[in-house]
């Protein structure tokens, strides 16, 4: 871990150098894919608009939405048509200091609870934004410290902005990339329009670079978020929810009880083993019971209304910070087209894909901050990340290493686990003969 001055307060560093990219901030010819489209301003001083893109090894940048003639041939594609299917409605942040976040992996502690206990994100940060083009962009891995709720709300409020992808954005089915706004700082630096960070939940740069919609990634950290509600609620003694948490996944998530000693059948479940992993023992204290229904399947839409659910039955929420952070948001209209003359020609050959970093990436650099937080013998953390679903090879799921859930089944081949999760698996233990099992 590494200090840092010039990113937000509750980011800290992963253990070595920021990476400089070069002076190349705003340039549209790295940019691969397109994120979103929004509006920053400061207080009474004129706004601008922007498309915020992702290069092949997932650094987001800002781009003036003049120079998106530079963009590649489908980035405009998918530019266009999110301008058409959104209406030109379009948000404006209120910023001085704004920083892109690219979060691939989300830890819950072990052993926490309620909506207010911190979370981590892990991933790459760039900025401040906006930055003179041509500037060198700054862009460091690390762990950027949450509360639940403000991962919740962050989604919730950022809905409505999702930007929208045509069928052809590399996936069979049109999807949508969702943001969050968060505090990168205390509520001074807030009010003062410093130390927000806008983040994107984002899939590994190589699964992005055949579908760049985070809908699923979104929809897994919400669940993830909420499934353990409904029993901090009973436990503190306040009503239920008005309607329940669904599953991503109804078949994923009775496959998981299955394996796990329950017997599904139709809609019920009947748990006839003693063994129980994290779901089963979620289940039997939430229930109390042998026998139990299996939750629905639940909708994008779905999950964001149990969400903003959730955040009422919160006591004194939103807090002054998040009030704060909201009000850094306004709904504006985006900018008239711009015409561009017809080509005299066809188009000559593809522009050839930018370069990468010359540098593998690495992400074994999570393990010394998850490690951290793991207890000797203790409980361990519940992660969520871009990278933890299987291959059709049947490569494992590398989050069982910690806690076995339920997930989605994969829609297409998944990079393999990273190694040093491994370190983090129960070491066998000896039987009565002293053999290891």
């Amino acid at each position: 871990m590494a200090p840092n001055t010039a990113f937000p307060r509750y980011f800290v560093a992963a253990a070595g150098p920021a990476d400089t990219l070069g002076p190349r901030s705003g340039d549209p010819s790295w940019v691969v894919r397109v994120q979103d489209l929004l509006r920053i301003g400061h207080g009474e001083a004129a706004d601008r608009e922007w498309v915020v893109g992702a290069d092949l090894d997932g650094n987001l940048d800002l781009v003036a939405v003049e120079d998106r003639g530079g963009l590649a041939g489908e980035a405009q594609v998918q530019l266009a048509h999110h301008e058409v299917a959104s209406g030109g409605r379009i948000r404006r942040i209120d910023a001085e200091q704004l920083f892109l976040f690219g979060a691939q992996l989300l830890e819950q502690p072990a052993d926490t609870a309620g909506l207010n206990a911190p979370v981590y994100l892990y991933g790459r940060m760039t900025g401040p934004f906006p930055r003179p083009g041509g500037a060198e962009l700054p862009a460091l891995d690390g762990q950027l410290t949450a509360a639940r709720a403000d991962v919740l709300d962050g989604l919730a409020e950022g809905e409505a902005n999702a930007f929208r992808y045509s069928g052809a954005a590399g996936s069979s089915t049109a999807g949508r990339s969702f943001n969050l706004l968060l505090p990168g700082g205390p509520l001074e630096e807030i009010e003062a329009g410093r130390s927000i960070v806008l983040a994107y939940p984002m899939p590994q740069p190589e699964i992005a670079s055949l579908d760049a919609a985070n809908e699923a990634l979104t929809v897994q950290i919400l669940y993830d978020l909420l499934r353990g509600f409904p029993e901090e609620l009973a436990r503190t003694g306040k009503p239920p929810l008005a309607r329940p948490v669904p599953v991503p996944s109804r078949a994923a998530y009775a496959a998981q009880l299955e394996r796990e000693g329950w017997r599904v059948k139709g809609d019920r479940a009947v748990r006839t083993s003693k063994r129980r992993s994290s779901v089963g023992t979620m289940i039997a204290r939430l229930f109390d019971s042998e026998s139990v229904t299996l939750p629905p399947q639940g909708t994008t839409e779905d999950f964001f209304a149990v969400a903003r659910l959730a955040l009422k039955s919160l006591d004194g929420w939103p807090e002054p910070r998040a009030r704060a952070l909201r009000a850094r948001l306004r709904t504006a209209q985006a900018d008239a087209p711009r015409s561009a003359p017809l080509p005299a020609a066809p188009p000559g050959p593809a522009r050839p894909l930018p370069p990468r970093l010359q540098r593998p990436r690495r992400d074994d650099w999570m393990k010394d901050f998850i490690g951290a937080h793991v207890k000797p013998g203790g409980t361990v953390p519940r992660i969520t990340s871009s990278a933890a679903r299987a291959t059709s090879s049947g490569t494992p799921d590398w989050r069982s290493d910690f806690v076995p859930e339920p997930a989605q089944a994969p829609a297409k081949p998944r990079e393999a686990s990273p190694e040093w999760m491994k370190d983090f698996e129960a070491s066998p233990k000896p039987d009565n003969t002293g053999r290891k099992r």
